[in-house]
């Protein structure tokens, strides 16, 4: 860490499962990278299917009466991340990041008005490492894919579905440090 640090944004798409059932969680992540080997920052993660529990139909009172609601997991938690690179040759790049999230999970229904109710909202703690491998298509672009694990370490109570779960991870890495680079290296040149 005693070399300049470079900015790194990210986007990611991380596959898992849900009582069994696929979920997918879109992740945005800002941080800082030393010496091209270790990566720290945070970001921004949430459920983005249309994930529904394994009874997907909610009993809420109205008019006196029970009626049934269809409901929608919601799932989001802010991130931080530490990422080592452990293998950098030419075009691959092995790491390990892991990862730890605080957030809320929680099911959302619309009553026969189309108000939202919210049931079973609580806080959630996870952890995820995994390993992760890089391919460099092209100097400014690279494709990456990843597996671990997400353990929860404190899970929301109201909610019976498993969370904890293999992940695997797909990701287009753009080398925005490589493209600023070219760009202005050739500026000066002129």
């Amino acid at each position: 860490m005693k070399t300049k640090p470079r900015l790194l944004l990210g986007f990611d798409i991380r596959n898992s499962f849900i009582e069994n059932r696929g979920a997918r969680i879109y992740s945005w992540k800002i941080g800082v990278e030393f010496n091209e080997r270790f990566r720290i920052g945070g970001g921004f993660s949430h459920l983005v299917s249309n994930h529904h529990p394994s009874l997907d139909r909610v009993i809420f009172k109205a008019n006196g009466k029970d009626t049934l609601a269809t409901a929608k997991l919601r799932f989001n938690y802010i991130t931080y991340f530490i990422d080592y690179v452990f293998y950098k040759r030419r075009k691959w790049e092995f790491s390990i990041p892991i990862q730890v999230g605080i957030g809320l999970s929680q099911y959302d229904y619309s009553d026969e008005h189309g108000t939202r109710h919210t049931i079973g909202q609580s806080g959630i703690l996870l952890y995820e490492p995994t390993i992760f491998g890089t391919y460099k298509i092209t100097k400014w672009f690279g494709l990456g894919m990843g597996a671990g694990f997400r353990i929860m370490l404190i899970n929301n109570k109201g909610i019976s579905g498993k969370f904890n779960s293999p992940i695997y991870i797909f990701k287009v890495k753009i080398f925005f440090g490589e493209i600023y680079r070219s760009v202005f290296r050739k500026k000066v040149e002129e």
